[in-house]
């Protein structure tokens, strides 16, 4: 079994309850981040200059 079929086979057989809190706050945490960079970089000049590509 590769190892992307064992992470998948992992995922799928975890449930929220078994994800330490310290976890799942880091990973809040994260994804807000993310949010909050792709927002902050939306108005510089080579996010312009991409979406003026499509």
């Amino acid at each position: 079994m590769d190892v992307t079929t064992q992470l998948v086979k992992h995922v799928l057989s975890s449930s929220l309850e078994t994800i330490p809190e310290k976890a799942m706050e880091r990973a809040k945490l994260s994804i807000l981040d993310t949010i909050a960079c792709a927002i902050g970089g939306s108005n510089d000049p080579i996010a312009r200059f991409s979406r003026n590509l499509g």
